[in-house]
């Protein structure tokens, strides 16, 4: 073309256009676009309050609870409060590692960035709170990676994910088969501790490694507090009656011991700063008839007493009086107490009740006892103490105890009272199941120490059956009935007008009973073997449901899902259609945040006979009941998934 030619020099003038217009486009989209996200520091309490939540509800409500110890988030606490671990909010390190939550070591540019520090991919209310634990056990190992008796601390990390997440799941079913009572199984239930045992010992295999020795396991114990005592289990049953079905099966409460109620251990923890002299005065006059109640509810009974101040206080901290079961011992400890200190708020109540969980300075708790204190003062706690310590903290303390119950008593200043004291008495009560009592004034103070005596044997609930409640009762029962009346009417008129033909391909309306348990082969493959492949090609299947913008649910019998039992969204309902795939992508139809699933683990799938669960070679494998499947394993109800801490149930809806 000719340089000097009109279309050449046009030419020439659109290039540069498109070159200006192509640099000014990059220059407004850099401009535009967000510059990269810093790093958000979390308060490192929000996440330990988060564990500690779980710590307390994982279990709760089951008799071998008191066996257990999920490790103790106390010394976890110790670090932070040391200042040796933070807590970040960094989306872009978690895309990078691919995981919900990370402890690092050491990250960065000589270790610059992060280094001995937790970081999430969102605040720690959106992070499954079991895998926040699993990081703060790293932190604790950290200390001590010279020391461990394993090759990398995964492997105990993961031991303990592998109890928590089998094991213990095991015993859940244990204890809902006995209380069934005259429709218990005893072949179920000797097959549930069976399988309980045999997934105990299985979870040594772990995906990282093998634990190899009981000195391991002691070790793990040590650092962490971890534990799983099954011989303690066994007997507890044993000494509970629940080795046996029964006709009239009542489990033990949570918030009792199994031995009777009239074997107590009691400690009032009571502020005895300045501001509680008329109370404690009060106190110290009703003394011989607050005793005598004890001694007149209970034949074997110990009294302690705790009183505290505050830190930096003028005078000791603690007064400690051990226990006795001498009424006049008990009397003239009462009569001992001194007041004095404080002058201002707020006090060591949170350090206080530590102490008396812990118990060593007064005496000691007796083993399978009802275990109770009874906090009473004027001034709310540190919230979080010097050492850290929150109530779910104390709380979780009571509940690794055997379990100590709080039973709260505020005392007001002529009615009026101070709204954190009472807010921070009322949820330690109601966070170890205990009751709140609220005294006016120091008038009012021993009558509200008898009527809390008076409850401590009596179960929190007992109020639901008030005439009062049962009226309300009443009235929701019939206004429920009625909703559902008018529900199921609507539903058999719309199904008589427009009922589907029956589809082809799904499960029929009568399930197969699930096939008993059988315990993984011995060997490295539970866990930590190649990862089990499918054999031969698979069926062609339709593609899936999630990609054409819907759930596609199976019409068996209302169609089956997957209800979530353990890891992210405990307690989703999820549907199951005639392809449905499961895996950490975010194009799965079940999409998992545990880092051992992979990006497609998994795909459950609709046959003639039924639904078919085929792993996707893994790389930790898929297992159904316990067992890992190495071939496509068939559907029944009640069969559970597990893809490493995430838990499934397959039933019908």
């Amino acid at each position: 073309m000719n340089r000097e030619s009109p279309s050449y020099r046009t030419l020439v003038v659109l290039c540069l256009c498109a070159c200006v217009a192509v640099f000014l486009t990059a220059q407004l989209g850099a401009a535009a676009a967000p510059p990269p996200q810093e790093p958000i520091e979390v308060d490192v309490v929000t996440l330990v309050e988060r564990i500690n939540s779980w710590h307390l509800s994982a279990f709760r409500g089951y008799q071998f609870n008191k066996y257990i110890a999920l490790g103790d988030i106390v010394r976890f606490n110790e670090r932070i409060a040391d200042g040796d671990v933070q807590v970040y909010i960094d989306p872009v390190q978690i895309a990078k590692r691919d995981a919900a939550a990370l402890y690092e070591d050491c990250v960065g540019p000589a270790c610059s960035t992060y280094f001995n520090d937790i970081v999430l991919g969102d605040t720690p209310d959106k992070v499954p709170a079991q895998t926040l634990w699993h990081e703060a056990m790293h932190a604790i190992f950290d200390e001590h990676d010279s020391e461990l008796l394993v090759d990398n601390d995964e492997i105990y990390a993961w031991y303990m994910e592998g109890v928590i997440n089998l094991p213990l799941q095991a015993l859940t079913k244990y204890e809902e088969e006995w209380r069934k009572g005259k429709d218990c199984d005893q072949e179920r239930l000797d097959r549930y501790w069976s399988t309980f045992e045999q997934r105990l010992q299985d979870a040594r295999n772990t995906v990282e490694g093998p634990i190899t020795s009981d000195a391991q396991i002691e070790q793990l114990r040590q650092l962490t507090g971890f534990r799983v005592n099954a011989a303690a289990i066994r007997q507890g049953y044993i000494e509970a009656g629940m080795d046996k079905c029964t006709t009239t099966a009542t489990a033990p409460t949570p918030s009792t011991s199994s031995a009777t109620l009239s074997d107590l251990d009691l400690v009032f923890c009571i502020d005895v700063t300045g501001s509680m002299s008329d109370d404690i005065a009060s106190v110290k006059a009703a003394a011989a008839s607050i005793v005598n109640t004890i001694a007149a509810k209970n034949k074997n009974y110990r009294v302690a007493i705790l009183a505290y101040r505050d830190w930096d206080d003028t005078l000791p901290m603690f007064e400690d009086y051990g226990f006795s079961t001498s009424k006049e011992a008990i009397i003239s400890n009462i009569n001992s107490l001194s007041v004095g200190g404080g002058g201002d708020e707020p006090e060591a109540v949170f350090e206080a009740l530590m102490r008396a969980i812990d118990s060593t300075a007064i005496g000691s708790w007796r083993p399978n006892v009802n275990k109770q204190i009874i906090l009473m003062g004027d001034a709310p706690p540190h919230n979080p103490s010097r050492e850290g310590l929150t109530p779910t903290i104390v709380a979780k303390a009571a509940e690794d105890a055997d379990p100590v119950v709080i039973q709260a008593l505020v005392v007001g200043n002529e009615g009026v009272y101070s709204e954190e004291a009472a807010a921070a008495f009322r949820e330690l009560a109601d966070l170890t199941g205990g009751n709140f009592f609220e005294a006016a004034d120091a008038s009012k103070v021993p009558e509200m120490l008898q009527r809390t005596i008076e409850v401590i044997e009596s179960p929190k609930s007992s109020g639901l059956l008030s005439t009062r409640n049962l009226i309300i009762a009443g009235v929701l029962c019939l206004v429920a009935f009625g909703f559902v009346v008018v529900v199921l009417l609507v539903i058999l008129i719309f199904r008589k007008r427009s009922r589907p033909a029956p589809q082809p391909g799904y499960p029929g309306a009568v399930m197969q009973p699930p096939p008993p348990y059988a315990p993984p082969p011995a060997g490295p493959q539970y866990g930590g073997g190649p990862p089990p492949q499918a054999p031969g090609p698979q069926a062609p299947y339709p593609p899936p449901a999630h990609w054409q913008g819907q759930t596609v649910v199976g019409q068996g019998m209302g169609g089956p899902e997957l209800v979530v039992e353990a890891g992210r969204n405990v307690g989703s309902r999820l549907a199951v259609g005639s392809y449905t795939r499961i895996g950490r992508a975010a194009d799965n139809d079940v999409v998992l945040g545990d880092p051992k699933a992979s990006r497609y683990h998994a795909v459950i799938t609709a046959s003639a006979s039924g639904y078919v669960i085929t792993d996707q070679g893994s790389a930790n494998g898929t297992l159904v009941n316990g067992v890992p499947i190495q071939q496509p394993c068939p559907l029944y109800q009640g069969d559970v998934i597990s893809i490493g801490s995430e838990q499934m149930r397959f039933q019908q809806r």
